[in-house]
């Protein structure tokens, strides 16, 4: 079958004659394997030559000798007089350091005369940046994911295999979920070690699929894929914003991407820590049975993953190829922030920048589920309507929630609330937040097991007795947020002052 996502771009650049190529790409053999693919569209007789700071120049079984230098290798195609394609695999490497002006003189001098030649050059990065010098002269392509028709046409010449004679691709919705957001190179691989014969091949390729797109992204070391391992039920009150997530329930499905719905684009919960933000939006992608992606933001300014606005593009594009997906973005304060936006020119004003741009021009179903402490930190554009569908406040629990999160601690470790009288226990937590009722929980079970026996209400009331809750500890920043919320943000849950 014919792939038109990265050869056919290839294509028709080496057809044009574009004498310099970078492909952004995590594969040096996919881009091998679509250059390769182009040659029969261009002139007879185009070789494919590679070269490596190892080996050199080489082409099949011909090696071109004291071509292992950058210089004598590009010294050496200058002189080669047929055409030619050259895919240099290294020359990134070379050009993320410091390159020196006889490298930037010497492509320039190759892209000029190349097209006359009938001869390219192609090189790989996973980033798109170049040397300034540079970026006029280097056309620029990128590895993109795979289309939902192209994975469906792979799907059925796979089940064709075991029955030719009906290879439907009617329930291939499991299939493309796995699917997509991975090169396509990759999906092949994995669907060629499946035999579609086997019983429940078609089950152990999707969560094969499932297993290294996991990889793939946690290994970008830009995002971490996390199980969305929380249910509704298991997230004690939020009753509004469970009722807004339950009115979009279908809106990422694939009927509704026909009936031309536009998906939710995202919402900001605020609010004080401990209270359930996070645990909202691992909920939210459970809920909706869409993969979760985590973007740290402290991460993204460390400079392991390169420069903060390179960074934060790749995320994006990330988070777009394994759409339909929750981008979350925990303590998003923590990268962008008023002093940042002020600081003109600073990569906290560049990324500021470049992700108001995305929020408001992306065209991918990419649900991001953002979270805050300090929202006085954030500049007013990113709290704009039309940047998220809605700002939630996330309060202290009230007496109904603070039931509620109990019953959901005491459930998730096996405590029989019978002879609880829960009632006490709650009206004793006024002003407690979730994770400190979590912590007594925990602190009630330790106790317990220790002395040999079950749960008690004494055990939860005494585990309470001994914390400081955070109505106390932070009352003037509740009371400063609480100020801030009036008429600016809907109440995650009802308003409940017990």
């Amino acid at each position: 079958m014919t792939v038109q996502s990265l050869e056919g771009r290839l294509r028709h650049l080496l057809t044009t004659k574009t004498p310099i190529l970078l492909v952004v790409s995590d594969s040096e053999d996919r881009i091998e394997e679509a250059v390769s693919a182009c040659l029969p569209s261009l002139p007879p007789g185009t070789e494919l030559w590679s070269w490596t700071a190892t080996e050199g120049l080489r082409t099949g079984r011909t090696v071109l000798q004291r071509t292992m230098a950058i210089t004598d290798a590009l010294n050496a195609i200058a002189r080669l007089n047929r055409p030619a394609v050259f895919f240099f695999k290294d020359l990134h490497l070379i050009l993320a350091r410091d390159p020196h002006p006889w490298l930037i003189r010497r492509l320039k001098d190759l892209a000029a005369a190349f097209p006359d030649q009938g001869k390219a050059l192609v090189f790989r990065s996973t980033s798109s940046a170049l040397p300034e010098e540079l970026i006029s002269t280097v056309a620029l392509a990128e590895d993109a994911p795979p289309t939902r028709a192209e994975l469906l046409a792979l799907l059925q010449e796979w089940r064709g295999l075991a029955d030719p004679a009906r290879p439907s691709v009617d329930s291939g919705d499991c299939f493309l979920r796995a699917a997509l957001g991975l090169p396509f190179y990759e999906v092949r691989r994995v669907v060629r070690r499946f035999d579609p014969r086997a019983p429940g091949a078609e089950d152990r390729l999707v969560a094969e699929l499932l297993g290294e797109k996991a990889r793939l992204v946690n290994r970008s070391g830009l995002l971490e894929l996390v199980p969305a391992d929380v249910t509704l039920a298991q997230v004690g009150g939020l009753q509004n914003f469970k009722a807004w997530l339950e009115r979009r329930r279908y809106a990422f499905s694939e009927e509704a991407r026909q009936a031309g719905v536009t998906p939710p684009r995202g919402v900001l919960l605020m609010g004080i820590t401990g209270c359930g933000k996070s645990i909202a939006v691992k909920a939210a992608a459970s809920f909706w049975n869409l993969p979760l992606l985590r973007l740290d933001m402290v991460r993204l300014y460390g400079g392991e993953l390169g420069a903060p606005e390179e960074a934060i593009r790749r995320a994006t594009c990330w988070a777009e190829s394994l759409a339909p997906c929750v981008l979350w973005m925990d303590e998003m304060e923590a990268g962008i922030t008023v002093a940042g936006h002020k600081a003109e020119g600073g990569p906290a004003s560049r990324i500021l920048g470049y992700f108001l741009t995305w929020m408001q021009e992306r065209r991918a179903p990419v649900f991001v589920g953002a979270t805050a402490n300090a929202i006085d930190l954030l500049p007013p554009e990113v709290l704009r309507k039309g940047r998220f569908d809605e700002i939630f406040y996330v309060s202290l629990p009230g007496m109904a929630e603070r039931r509620e999160i109990f019953q959901v601690h005491l459930a998730k470790r096996g405590i029989n609330p019978d002879g609880i009288d829960l009632e006490l226990v709650v009206h004793g937590t006024k002003g407690y937040g979730g994770s400190e009722i979590e912590q007594i929980v925990a602190n009630a079970l330790v106790v317990a097991q220790n002395e040999g026996r079950v749960v008690t209400d004494f055990d939860l009331a005494a585990a309470a007795s001994r914390a400081v809750p955070m109505s106390v500890t932070m009352a003037e920043q509740i009371k400063r947020i609480e100020t801030w919320v009036f008429r600016r943000a809907v109440r995650a849950s009802p308003e409940d002052k017990s």
